[in-house]
């Protein structure tokens, strides 16, 4: 039976032996940080408080728990920055080319007359688009701005106070891809990679619920994105007006009446554009 000096000495050695371990899992655990395996660590998170729950350390399970959720928010936030990335790339994609567009303008503009260069006028109100879809009913109408600050008006009211990230997000998305319905499981897959899928869907939804409230904010009868075949798209019954392509359409009418010789026209499109 060892002695009393003995079991101290034991006693001792496990302690340095559980500090060493705890210093391992620190170690663990920054790494994990470091690199963003967000989602990796609130796994280990969750299965030490499922573990300090079951020997009654309601205390340590709490803080366990409170850590999970921070990194399940971190994770979140690299999921949007890198969202945010993707656009930031997409949008100096766009830029380049309008760049190229510009070029071309003010070169032509360079071998015309002044006199052939009609009046600038005042800018057009932006709220009243030419519509790219008109509608197929009387049900109002929707533009989206995305040339310049992001804008978006009902009618000729404009809308503000975007209380979520998520929902105006997914609104710019649809307007890029607004040609064609946008299947539930491809925003899924865009927002929340990370996320399982019923995770996912209930986020949607929420976010869906949140973007359709503020678009008829003032006017509840007001239907603008639409749920058929699991997909999200556009109501066929508002008339939907995004700059981008009414930029597009003036700019390539521009060159068309530039190439046939029309010059006044063309800059006439151009400054419509």
């Amino acid at each position: 039976m060892p002695g009393r000096s003995e079991s101290a000495i034991h006693s001792f050695n496990l302690a340095d032996d559980q500090k060493a371990d705890d210093q391992r899992g620190l170690r663990e655990t920054a790494n994990l940080i470091e690199s963003g395996q967000y989602d990796q660590l609130a796994e280990l998170l969750s299965l030490s408080q499922a573990a300090s729950e079951r020997v009654g350390q309601s205390f340590l399970a709490d803080m366990f728990s409170a850590a999970r959720n921070v990194c399940l928010a971190c994770s979140r936030s690299r999921s949007e920055k890198d969202l945010h990335r993707q656009a930031e790339e997409e949008a100096g994609g766009r830029e380049w080319e309008l760049n190229q567009q510009l070029h071309a303008m003010l070169k032509s503009i360079a071998q015309t007359t002044v006199s052939a260069i009609p009046a600038l006028g005042n800018p057009s109100d932006p709220a009243v688009l030419e519509p790219d879809r008109p509608a197929a009913g009387n049900g109002g109408s929707l533009s989206i701005l995305c040339l310049g600050p992001f804008r978006v008006y009902r009618d000729k009211h404009m809308i503000g106070d975007w209380h979520s990230l998520k929902g105006l997000l997914i609104l710019k998305y649809m307007a890029r891809h607004h040609k064609t319905p946008v299947a539930k499981d491809v925003l899924m897959d865009v927002f929340w990679p990370k996320a399982d899928q019923e995770v996912a869907r209930r986020n949607l939804h929420q976010a869906i619920y949140n973007l359709r409230q503020m678009l008829r904010r003032g006017q509840p009868d007001f239907r603008p994105i639409l749920f058929e075949n699991d997909c999200y798209l556009f109501n066929p019954e508002i008339a939907l007006n995004l700059d981008f392509e009414a930029f597009e359409r003036h700019v390539q009418t521009g060159r068309r009446m530039e190439s046939a010789g029309r010059s006044p026209e063309a800059f006439a499109e151009y400054r419509l554009a």
